[in-house]
């Protein structure tokens, strides 16, 4: 699903994200990654990439004489604080900072405030970008990603609010997070270690980067999914040394209570939604525990200084360490009376994302860490929409596999029944042409067959 932003650094993929957002309370961390992050100071990284987006420097070591950590006493307060809730975030920061080897730079302000103000934070500037967001809504309501009768503003807001435990703002250099009046609760305090993890890596990377990859979603997840990833990995990391037992119970005892209440909330929410705003969370620390085994902290250093600019990537980070290079997919043009409405990559999340969604989906799910290119392009008719896909892939065995994908999410989604043409699929609402060759597939979900054919180069 493609993630417009208000906030032009958005990190998490949710449509209309407008900055990083936490971990939602009970995400699992890694674990195993936050042990594996404990390796000697020389371990070496691995060899970055030679492909990807422009490569902003790597974090300075904390050694660095012109870099050198803040004193304790000059530690940022944050804003608007009580004196207890002040000392506990100062101290926080203090320990993210010596714990993840980055240093702090300068203030990182924090602000504790309720989900609804949350919300209003995050979509502060929406007015900005109504016409990404409508354009995203039409390709989600023709990919039957949402309802067609969906307001796709509301159902973010809804998630946001029912989600979202915190947000760094990397424009304000700001963070948040949601709480009540009074001390930090031990997952408060948790979540405030996360959004510190993100402020150091905005002085340290500058995260407003992601403002370039807007046009690039692929690229866009990849880079929230290591960024996501190394923040799970501090905060469980920081979670391990500076909870004590019986705060660690607290905060498990919290998540729960906070787990049952979301899914009262999240469960009329259409699930590729769901699915986009939890990808990096899930994706990211098997990435980043997969770097730190590799190569420790410093691997995940160069990682953030030369982001994976494609999921694939991401799920298999054997491919990052290679430098992957995206094969093009040629799709066809607009159909008659139809007008240009949007085209972008089309990464292995959103194969990944009809596994999830089309019923009896195959079990090994090769086509996700197959994908080698892909491509997405939509046209509008006043109120029809025709979107065209391509995808290419490792070998034939994988564009197989998605091959008989392709009219299984359709099925599920769409109602989707085969005609006597084997590549044709008929819902009541659209037709689906699907042309797979060699290692490609192509598909098109259109009105009528003519605008599917004709948007395929039929």
């Amino acid at each position: 699903m493609r993630s417009p932003r208000a906030r032009s650094s958005a990190v998490a993929t949710l449509v209309a994200v407008l900055a990083l957002a936490a971990c939602e309370p009970g995400d699992p961390g890694p674990e195993d990654a936050a042990d594996e992050a404990e390796v000697p100071d020389e371990a070496e990284a691995p060899e970055q990439p030679q492909e990807g987006p422009a490569e902003p420097d790597a974090p300075a070591a904390p050694d660095d004489p012109e870099q050198a950590p803040l004193d304790p006493e000059d530690a940022p307060e944050g804003e608007d604080l009580d004196a207890e809730v002040a000392d506990q975030f100062a101290e926080i920061v203090e320990q993210v900072s010596e714990l993840r080897g980055l240093p702090v730079e300068g203030e990182i302000p924090l602000e504790v405030v309720t989900a609804e103000e949350l919300v209003e934070i995050a979509l502060a500037d929406v007015e900005d970008e109504l016409e990404r967001f409508e354009r995203t809504e039409a390709i989600a309501v023709a990919l039957h990603q949402i309802p067609d009768d969906a307001d796709l503003l509301e159902l973010n807001e809804a998630l946001l609010e029912a989600g979202a435990a915190g947000l760094y703002v990397p424009e304000d250099d700001q963070a948040y997070i949601v709480g009540d009046e009074g001390a930090l609760s031990p997952l408060e305090r948790v979540t405030v270690a996360h959004e510190v993890q993100h402020a150091l890596q905005d002085q340290h990377i500058d995260l407003g980067q992601l403002r370039e990859l807007q046009d690039d979603p692929d690229a866009q997840l990849a880079f929230s999914s290591l960024i996501e990833g190394d923040a799970v990995m501090v905060q469980e990391q920081w979670a391990a040394e500076h909870l004590s037992q019986e705060e660690q119970q607290q905060r498990q005892a919290e998540e729960l209570e906070i787990g049952q209440e979301q899914a009262q909330d999240l469960q009329d929410l259409p699930p590729a939604l769901l699915e986009s705003f939890v990808a990096p969370y899930v994706a990211g620390p098997e990435l980043v525990g997969n770097l730190v085994q590799d190569g420790g902290v410093d691997a995940v250093d160069a990682a953030l200084g030369s982001p994976p600019t494609t999921m694939v990537e991401v799920y298999d980070p054997s491919l990052y360490r290679q430098g992957l290079e995206p094969e093009p997919v040629e799709l066809g043009e607009a159909p008659d009376g139809y007008e240009p409405l949007d085209a972008f990559p089309s990464g292995a999340f959103d194969v990944e994302l009809l596994y999830d969604l089309a019923d009896d989906a195959p079990t090994e799910r090769t086509g996700r860490t197959a994908w080698r290119g892909g491509e997405l392009a939509a046209w509008r008719d006043g109120d029809d929409v025709t979107v065209a896909v391509g995808w290419t892939f490792v070998d034939d065995a994988a564009a197989e596999e998605v091959c008989d994908l392709v009219p299984a999410w359709h099925a599920t989604v769409a109602g989707g029944e085969p005609t006597a043409d084997d590549d044709v699929h008929e819902g009541p609402d659209d037709v689906l042409v699907v042309d797979c060759a060699g290692f490609t597939v192509r598909y098109a979900v259109a009105p009528d067959e003519e605008a599917a054919r004709t948007a395929l180069g039929d």
